[in-house]
């Protein structure tokens, strides 16, 4: 499964380099920096990237060389240099809004689009939930492309916008998940569900067969969200 990290709103300087908005906390989650000095962060991205307008992706992993202290951070492109056979593909055709594809396109599947927040969540996996843990998210993102937010205090990875989170609880080996909706707007399931807090339900998953259930509940919530926020 190929995971790709997704920035939006960025600023493209140069060819290979871009200016991000991300806190200091979200550029620690993408790995441990070489330096930790000034106020801006700087990450040389080691896998190609895909540039698309205010938009970047690209495959993990990163090197974070510098993590600053304000919200501001510069991306670039380790592969940015091409070699002279690689601009005649770019060339070819001059206008021609569809170039004839490099042999890697189109062979690979499409990638799971990644927040910072997400990529601390799959970070803090115990290998007894990795599995399970990648699976969940993963079928989270295929249609909802927003991004855990971690809170310390809870402990918990939040989603935006907040309709479900999920705790990583290492002692009995399980995910904690907690979905907008009370108990009631949930019809019977093979997972243990619980009244949480006030319009929330809460349940945990240790096991991979567990899912694509889970997701199912958590699709529910997303469409119990959308719901009221239109009503």
């Amino acid at each position: 499964m190929s995971i790709t990290f997704t920035l939006n709103d960025v600023k493209r300087v140069s060819r290979g380099i871009w200016l991000a908005e991300l806190s200091p906390d979200e550029i620690g989650a993408l790995g441990p920096p070489v330096l930790t000095y000034g106020s801006v962060s700087i990450v040389l991205v080691l896998q190609h990237v895909v540039d698309a307008q205010d938009r970047i992706g690209f495959s993990m992993p990163v090197k974070v060389l510098n993590r600053g202290s304000s919200k501001y951070a510069v991306f670039i492109d380790a592969n940015s240099y091409r070699e002279p056979e690689e601009w005649q593909r770019v060339v070819y055709n001059a206008g021609d809004s569809n170039p004839p594809p490099s042999e890697s396109e189109g062979t690979e599947s499409p990638g799971i689009s990644m927040g910072p927040g997400d990529t601390k969540f799959l970070q803090g996996l115990p290998p007894e939930l990795k599995r399970t843990g990648e699976l969940l998210l993963s079928r989270v993102r295929e249609w909802h492309s927003g991004q855990l937010i971690y809170h310390d205090s809870s402990k918990k990875f939040v989603e935006t916008p907040n309709f479900w989170a999920v705790v990583i609880q290492p002692r009995d080996v399980s995910l904690r998940v907690t979905v907008y909706g009370s108990l009631d707007n949930y019809s019977e399931s093979t997972l243990d569900l619980k009244r949480d807090l006030p319009s929330y339900t809460s349940f945990k998953i240790d096991r991979e067969d567990q899912v694509d259930e889970a997701a199912r509940i958590i699709r529910k919530a997303y469409a119990l969200k959308q719901s009221r926020q239109m009503g």
